[in-house]
């Protein structure tokens, strides 16, 4: 009975996500209830095995595939009611009898298979039990012979060994690698095969190491890989070499970056590289070139970020790490980005190819930290001479990084703010009307990401630049723009002006930042409330109302509250009188804040 089932499942779900709410040491899961989910836990298993059979339509594929992820769904729920290890523990019986009654007939494979999705639908939760319960059985498929187990039960595995890498210990990982390595090279497996092997090498890189040579030869030749599983692959070796010592990274690296920015400079001589082309289509050669190149300065980001959160207790040493990690991702970056840079010049108004090189740029100025200063000049150029030409958000949205990132280097603030200027110029002018910024959330939502981050990072610059009381005006259509995210950057502006918190590394707020508050309560303070009123309560028509929007205005109103209460208006005084000197929680301030709200918006009418 499909429609029961389906009914069945939405009631499950919705007391799952009850328990996920409540599941907490005040409000256990009661004993009769876990009891429930233990025999719902074993139920779900034995539909799972009844309903393995491949569809053999495209409208039974949709129904069996909705049906795969409500038992997957539910089966996490059991994992909410009665603990991941537990729920591991009641499937443990029919996991083994189906991998035994494979092993006599592999004809009958739908119970093993089903069993190995089940496993893999509960793996992010299982702490223990892997060793007992789990390893055996997929080392004793992970060594079988290809043609021993079907095709099915084979992608399941490629999927469950992806699913337990942080759980795989090294006496399991050449097993597994070889099982991967054998699935990579057919076509039917390799999508599975190459995720998983991204999987492994992310939590596991230190042990994976020992198989750097053989990825070595498969890089070679992984342009006979598929677009995601090149990508896949690229970031799963990537982040092997980066936990090599610093004095191989870079040498290493090479052996993957090079092949592609040769590619990529024989693509651009040709002249492939130009809008229109069909090398720069969302399929064409570029993008997969450049997405590899996203997938290397990604895990070479990662390794930075990860010296960066050094304890405190060795703050000394990592300081000294983080910088060293830095210079040397920085050789690579020097490789890869004037390639990079070449490619934007080529084609700045193709918004795939432009995305795709940003976030290069992006991860590679994560990576170098400060250590990116050799190549920030150029960058910001060719970022602010990219939005200018194309009006692409991602243009922006690389900016904020690198004003985040190099924000604090006194050397290159003048640039910064000159650059900032460069795009508020192109922008100011079509945001005049509420209108174009609605048309334009994603440019509007990195506009305010931008001018916030630089506010935050050098405010006596920004402040004294001429262009700054019209990106006040404009920011005040910002917040009823009626889009969620460019909402929320537009308020979190606002808020870093109202507080005006010192800038990082820096005690006391500059004089020009306090005055600017002040300016901006006494000449803004009323408009804004209006706005903001406008923007949570539904009384615009372009609004919807919209929670975290609420949470966000909370935010705003509490630092107008903390600042200068006295120069509100009548309506906005009434608001906030009411709130409380000390900022409550999460929902219990939204609350308040909708309260204050709607007695603001009765004074109003």
């Amino acid at each position: 009975q499909e429609q029961t089932t389906g009914l069945t499942f939405a009631m499950w779900g919705m007391l799952g996500e009850s328990i996920w709410e409540r599941n907490t040491s005040k409000h256990p899961v009661p004993e009769q209830l876990k009891s429930v989910f233990t025999t719902l836990a074993t139920t779900l298993m034995a539909r799972a095995m009844e309903s393995a059979d491949e569809p053999v339509s495209a409208e039974e594929e949709g129904d069996w595939k909705r049906f795969r992820v409500d038992v997957g769904d539910c089966l996490l729920d059991c994992c909410a009611a009665i603990g991941a290890t537990p729920t591991l523990e009641v499937l443990a019986p029919s996991i083994q009898q189906a991998a035994q009654t494979a092993a006599a007939n592999p004809q009958s494979w739908q119970q093993l298979e089903a069993a190995l999705f089940c496993l893999k639908s509960i793996a992010r939760y299982v702490e223990s039990g892997f060793q007992e319960l789990v390893k055996p059985m997929l080392l004793s498929l992970a060594t079988a012979h290809p043609q021993s187990i079907s095709p099915q039960v084979r992608r399941q595995l490629l999927v469950c060994i992806g699913s337990f890498a942080r759980l795989a210990t090294a006496d399991c990982l050449p097993t597994f690698m070889g099982c991967l390595h054998g699935a990579m090279a057919d076509p039917v497996f390799a999508p599975e095969a190459c995720h998983s092997l991204r999987q492994l090498c992310e939590v596991k890189s230190a042990d994976m190491s020992q198989h750097l040579e053989l990825l070595f030869q498969i890089n070679d030749n992984v342009d006979q890989l598929g677009r995601k599983e090149q990508n896949d692959f690229v970031f799963a070796i990537s982040c092997i070499l980066a936990t090599l010592p610093l004095d191989q990274l870079a040498v290493s690296q090479n052996r993957v970056v090079r092949p592609v920015l040769d590619k990529m400079m024989a693509l651009i001589s040709s002249g492939a590289v130009a809008e229109g082309s069909p090398s720069c289509a969302r399929n064409g050669i570029v993008i997969t070139l450049l997405e590899r190149l996203v997938s290397t300065m990604d895990a070479l980001s990662v390794r930075s970020q990860a010296a960066l959160r050094t304890t405190a207790s060795d703050a000394q040493k990592g300081d000294v790490d983080s910088k060293a990690v830095g210079q040397t991702v920085l050789a690579v970056a020097q490789e890869v980005l004037p390639v990079v840079f070449r490619t934007l010049q080529c084609c700045p108004q193709n918004s795939t190819v432009a995305e795709q090189c940003c976030r290069v740029v992006k991860h590679a100025i994560n990576a170098c930290e400060e250590a990116f200063a050799p190549l920030a000049q150029d960058t910001l150029q060719v970022l602010v001479e990219g939005f200018r030409a194309s009006s692409l958000s991602v243009y922006i949205w690389c900016m904020t990084t690198l004003v985040g990132i190099m924000g604090t280097s006194a050397q290159f603030v003048p640039s910064l703010v000159k650059g900032i200027g460069a795009i508020i110029e192109s922008v100011a002018p079509r945001f005049v009307a509420l209108e174009n910024i609605s048309a334009h959330p994603d440019i509007a939502e990195e506009f305010w990401d931008m001018v916030g981050r630089s506010l935050r990072r050098f405010p006596s610059e920004v402040l004294c630049q001429p262009w700054f009381a019209g990106v006040l005006d404009i920011s005040l259509l910002g917040v009823l723009c009626g889009h969620r995210h460019a909402t929320i950057a537009c308020l979190l502006f606002w808020e870093t002006i109202i507080v005006a918190e010192a800038p990082r590394g820096q005690r006391e707020p500059p004089t020009n930042l306090v005055a600017a508050s002040d300016h901006v309560l006494s000449q803004y303070g009323p408009r804004l409330m209006e706005a903001m009123l406008d923007a949570t309560s539904g009384y615009h028509p372009r609004r919807s109302f919209e929670p975290s929007v609420v949470r966000r205005a909370a935010d705003v109103l509490y630092a107008m509250k903390k600042r200068a209460s006295s120069v509100t208006p009548e309506f906005a005084s009434a608001v906030l009188q009411q709130w409380p000197a000390d900022r409550p929680p999460g929902d219990a301030r939204r609350a308040q804040f909708v309260r204050a709200l709607e007695d603001a918006q009765q004074r109003r009418a």
